[in-house]
Formats: structure tokens, C-alpha cells, sequence
């Protein structure tokens, strides 16, 4: 991240400790009528250790498909369109489909295919990325910039107009995550600014200030000498990933639920003194290694380089699927005892023979992509289902009890010969990217599930999709982007 330099001496990029200057030595007495005295030779230099580079050093990659409460947007190609675009669909109350109105989409079907429109975005360099949050989307551009539309509150200051200017930021982005009145950029460099709201010290500014996206803003403190690679976003907190150590997770600002991984339920960030070498590591046990995070709204999930998934935080609907409801909080009758981390977390059972290649949280809900020893891939959610996100052909949450989790949890059915690869969760929705099994990715076709009521699933009606039975795989239908237009299908994990 940002160096802090102490009176004697300075982490680096790598953990090499370099020494204060000893003070110089008395000068020797010269004796009468004598040669001045030969130096002693200076001691030799201690050998520097350095440890070895961290197995996963690159972020994971960047969101082509993303979701709100209630709107989806995702990068897509186009004929006659050199370069990526964006089309999104859902609710619009904020501007957050970036339309220049605030007239929803996809809830009728002649809102989709070929009448819903790209975004008109300002002429730049190519859009990488996207990143949404309830009622607010931003695109990563090539060179760094970004654009942002919908919901203006807690000084954010994202776009609801026609026009959508670049949002100033304190140098060029690498990655960007939303919170649900914050954002946070990782810069080129590992350094990592926050703005928007700050109630609960989610900014890591160490003080309870809003603050708007500025050129200006100070880089968050997460330590000396450390470097961002990853950042994902929750409700009102945050956890870093670090390219110096891959066993490394700092999170901060609101804890109420234990989503920080701490052994308490405080808040970080929020006060002085809280951030930099004061804000301790989330302990993941020994030799896990995290090769990607997602943020929920009240937890947090870790995937390892070695497959494994680990979730903490909230869990009142089972969505960290240990079998149990077990979950600290600051509401009455909850517990304020957390739960055990390191070693004593366990790992997220999703079946026999599988790897976990990405987990995505939602709000109280999560999805995986997983990989089956014949090399296919599928996905398996769990969690609040109360309008068929999980996509199971019932309603009924899955995590909360004993014997749900493992092999007991099916498959989502996406279709004959369809696989995954990408997820966007929702407030109460799923949406997946697929490509046809064994087919080259030119590009994939979207598949949305859950509850409906402003369109978002982009299927031309409000229908809830997913909580009845014969409502998933062949009978679920693609999402109607338009003739040839397909999503960006991110590189394979």
C-alpha cells in the first residue's frame, strides 16, 4: 500500500528491513610525531532474507456481469461496435441503468433484444469492467478512468443524466468495488481510495467523514509497505487483498456481524488509530492462501489457490452454509460471541470431488462456480431463497440446516450442455453467464433467476423465475440482448 516511514526504518515491497545508520565513531587520538592510525575495515554487511513471492499476486478478474438490488448490467460486443459497450436492465428510480431517464427495462418485452439500448457513454478508452451496487453502476475503463450513474446520495456524486463525465480519482484504477453509499478503487500501484458515505468508518479514513471523489483524496492506510491486489465491498465494509503475502486479508469499517473476521464485533476505520499496523489480519489458517474474495452485504467469503472456500459473518439465513444460524450481532438476543476463525473456521462443504473456481456473495445469498473431476463446471448456491435465487425450484434456504450443504446441495440446473463463467447476485436474483460446453468463448449469453419485480431478470415480464419446480435449465430462457450480442466472458480461473 503506502509506505509509512518510521524514525529507523522502512518496510518495503517485500519484508527486507533496512537498518538505521549507526552514529559515527569518536575520531582517533593522534599520538606525537606518528602516522595517522589506519581505519578499522567496516563490518560486513548482514545478508538480507527475502522471502519468496507470494503464490497469487494478480487481481482476479474483472466483472463483466454485475447486479444491484434490483438492475443488471453487463459488458457486451456488438455488431458493428469495435469496442465492448454496456447494456443494462431492471429498475431505474435512480438512473442506475444509465439511459439518461428513470424508466425501467425488461419488465415488457419490447424493452429487450434490439430495443434496449447501449449505454451512450462518453468517448474514451475501452471499457474493461463494471461494478454495481443497489441503485449505482460504474465502468473501469482501459486507461484507468472511470464513469459512474445512478444514485447521487452520500456525496458520491455518480450521474444520473444523459451525460456521464470521468469521476475524479487520486491516480489510475486498476479495480473498483461499491458499497451500498461508498466505493473503493485499488490505483496502479496497490494503492488503495475510498469516498461516498463514512458512517461507520467504511472510508478507513479513521474518522466518521463522507467524502466525495476527488484527485485529492489521501490513500487508505492498511500498513506499511503493503500493496492492494484485490478489494471487495460488503454493506459498509471492506477487505483487502495484499500482493506481498497471499495469506494476507485486512478488512475494515462496520462489524456489527463479525464480517471483518476480528475476535470482536467492533467497527474499524471509523476512529483514530485503527488502520494501518493497528488493523490486524483476518486469521484463515494455516497455509490458506486466498486467491479471491467476495463481499456479501453483512459477510465475507475467501476462495484458496487451493480451491477451499471460507465464509464469516452474518449467518441468521445459513448463508455462510455451516448447516447452522449461528451469527454474532448488536441486535438484542443475538450473540456477541464470534465465531472461531484460523484453523477452527471450517471450509464451506459443497460436494465430494469438487473445486471451488469462484465464489460470488450477494445479500444474504451465495453462488459458486464449481469444477467436477471430469473437468466440467457448474454452480451450487446457497442461502436466503425466499424467491427462488438459489435457483433449486422451491423456496426453501439451504445452509441453515444440518445435511443441506456437501452433495445434498443440487446443481443449478442452467440448461442442456450449458456451463458458467460468471456470476452477478442481486438482491434477491442470480444471473449467470454460460457458454456452451466445449465450445470456443467468443462470448457467453445470459441467464437470470429469482425475484422479479422491476425486470431485472430481463425477461419481459415480473414474474418470479426459479421457485417452482419446471421453471429451470432448457425451460429458463436467455436473456434477450439483441441478435449476435454477446457478454465479455471474463478469462478462466
Amino acid at each position: 500500500m503506502f509506505h509509512r516511514v518510521g524514525p529507523c526504518l522502512l518496510a518495503l515491497t517485500v519484508p527486507t528491513w533496512i537498518g538505521c545508520a549507526s552514529p559515527p565513531a569518536p575520531p582517533v587520538e593522534r599520538a606525537a610525531q606518528r602516522e595517522p592510525a589506519v581505519p578499522a575495515a567496516p563490518a560486513p554487511t548482514p545478508a538480507i532474507t527475502v522471502a519468496a513471492p507470494p503464490t497469487i499476486v494478480t487481481p482476479p478478474p474483472r466483472a463483466t456481469i454485475v447486479a444491484g438490488s434490483s438492475h443488471t448490467c453487463a459488458l457486451v460486443t456488438m455488431p458493428g461496435s469495435a469496442a465492448p459497450r454496456v447494456k443494462c436492465w431492471g429498475t431505474n428510480d435512480f438512473g442506475e441503468l444509465g439511459l439518461g431517464d428513470r424508466r425501467a427495462r425488461g419488465a415488457k418485452k419490447k424493452q429487450m433484444g434490439a430495443a434496449l439500448p447501449a449505454l451512450a457513454l462518453p468517448d474514451g478508452a475501452p471499457i474493461v469492467a463494471l461494478a454495481a451496487s443497489n441503485h449505482r453502476t460504474c465502468a473501469l475503463r482501459d486507461d484507468g478512468t472511470l464513469n459512474c450513474w445512478g444514485d447521487e446520495s452520500d456525496d458520491q456524486k455518480p450521474i444520473v443524466h444523459a451525460e456521464v463525465p470521468a469521476i475524479p480519482v487520486p491516480g489510475r484504477v486498476e479495480s473498483l468495488a461499491l458499497g451500498v453509499n461508498h466505493t473503493c478503487a485499488v490505483l496502479v500501484g496497490g494503492g488503495v481510495a475510498c469516498w461516498g458515505g463514512n458512517h461507520d468508518g467504511q472510508l478507513g479514513y479513521g474518522d466518521q467523514v463522507a467524502r466525495p471523489a476527488a484527485a485529492n483524496l489521501p490513500p487508505v492506510d492498511l500498513g506499511p509497505g503493503l500493496r492492494a491486489r484485490a478489494l471487495v465491498i460488503g454493506y459498509a465494509h471492506n477487505c483487502a487483498l495484499f500482493a506481498e503475502d497471499a495469506t494476507l486479508v485486512k478488512c475494515w469499517g462496520l462489524g456489527d456481524d463479525g464480517e471483518l473476521g476480528l475476535d470482536d464485533i467492533a467497527s474499524r476505520g471509523d476512529a483514530p488509530g485503527e488502520m494501518g499496523a493497528a488493523l490486524p489480519r483476518v486469521e484463515l489458517g494455516a497455509g490458506f492462501q486466498v486467491a479471491s474474495l467476495s463481499g456479501g452485504s453483512m459477510h465475507t467469503c475467501a476462495v484458496s489457490t487451493d480451491r477451499r472456500l471460507k465464509c464469516w459473518g452474518s449467518n441468521r439465513v445459513g448463508q455462510l452454509g455451516y448447516g447452522h444460524t449461528k451469527s454474532p450481532g448488536t441486535k438484542p438476543r443475538q450473540s456477541r460471541d464470534v465465531a472461531p476463525m484460523g484453523d477452527a473456521l471450517p471450509v464451506v462443504d459443497l460436494g465430494s470431488g469438487l473445486e471451488v473456481m469462484a465464489v460470488t456473495a450477494g445479500n444474504s445469498h451465495n453462488c459458486a462456480i464449481v469444477r467436477r473431476a471430469d473437468d466440467t463446471r457448474g454452480v451450487k448456491c446457497w442461502g436466503t431463497n425466499g424467491a427462488g435465487a438459489l435457483g433449486l425450484g422451491d423456496d426453501r434456504a439451504r445452509g441453515d440446516d444440518a445435511d443441506e450443504m456437501g452433495d445434498a446441495l443440487p446443481f443449478v440446473d442452467l440448461g442442456t450442455d450449458l456451463e458458467p463463467v460468471a456470476l452477478a447476485l442481486g438482491g434477491g436474483f442470480t444471473c449467470a453467464v454460460v457458454v456452451a460446453r466445449g465450445a470456443a468463448e467468443a462470448g457467453g449469453r445470459v441467464k437470470c433467476w429469482g425475484s422479479n419485480d422491476g425486470g431485472e431478470l430481463g425477461l419481459g415480464d415480473v414474474h418470479e423465475h426459479g421457485p417452482y419446480q419446471g421453471q429451470m435449465g432448457d425451460a429458463l430462457p436467455f436473456v434477450d440482448l439483441g441478435a449476435d450480442v454477446r457478454v465479455v466472458v471474463p478469462p478462466r480461473a
